[in-house]
């Protein structure tokens, strides 16, 4: 350095001061603006869906039987009621269901003469009662229906109705929630790497994610179920 600019230096020691500020402030301005710059990056994410399904047996089954008596008074009426009942409960005894598993519904009654729309028949009243079971021994009920006709065969009108129809039941949901969650979580995931990985990144943290609702179908065999859960999980994207 000229003898001259050291000599000015030396007495403006100030002017050194100055032009060592003027260089921090402007580092500290290039750094603080690509710490702002990076901050204010929109975050990269990737949406994807996961899928569990399971075929499983129904655990209970409902059984609703349906009867019609007829006659001309009403203490014959009852009588008939309770002869169908007592044969159609010594069908299903027979079939290995227990007093417990089989509940009796009031009958109702119609007063022929008295209704609205007259009706051509030769006794005026007529029931209808039923009888339903409900039990755990979901194969015993199925063989039980297929057996049927011998109720038929012993007089009982059966009578099958969308309302009444045999129904399999599948409620052991709970216990099979938490591994078809996870199933589905980790279906998610692999979707989310196969796509980081066609992306040049890396899967990071879960940024959002969503259970959706359990469903339980029928299948064409009644006694199967089809039970199916879609989650949807946002993870965040990181270069690699």
């Amino acid at each position: 350095m000229p003898d001259r600019n050291k000599a000015m230096l030396s007495r403006h020691p100030t002017v050194l001061g100055g032009l060592l500020l003027s260089v921090g402030l402007i580092l500290s301005s290039i750094t603080l603006g690509v710490v702002l710059y990076k901050s204010r990056q929109t975050p990269r994410y990737v949406c994807v869906k996961g899928l569990s399904e399971r075929e499983v047996g129904a655990n209970v089954a409902v059984w609703p039987i349906k009867f019609r008596t007829v006659a001309d008074d009403l203490e014959f009426l009852q009588k008939n009621i309770e002869k169908q009942r007592s044969i159609i409960t010594k069908f299903l005894t027979k079939q290995g269901f227990s007093k417990e598993e089989i509940s009796y519904g009031a009958p109702t009654i119609r007063d022929r003469e008295t209704s609205a729309y007259r009706e051509a028949s030769k006794f005026r009243y007529m029931a209808e009662a039923d009888i339903k079971v409900r039990s755990n021994k979901v194969l015993t009920v199925e063989n039980a229906l297929q057996k049927a006709e011998e109720l038929v065969a012993k007089g009982i009108a059966l009578e099958e109705t969308w309302g009444n129809r045999p129904q399999f039941l599948f409620t052991k949901l709970n216990e099979i929630k938490p591994a078809m969650i996870q199933e589905a979580t980790v279906s998610a995931r692999k979707a989310a790497e196969q796509f980081a990985e066609d992306s040049g990144s890396q899967v990071g943290s879960i940024r959002n994610a969503t259970q959706g609702f359990f469903s339980i179908e029928d299948t064409y065999i009644p006694t199967k179920k089809h039970v199916r859960v879609v989650t949807t999980v946002q993870y965040f994207l990181v270069d690699d």
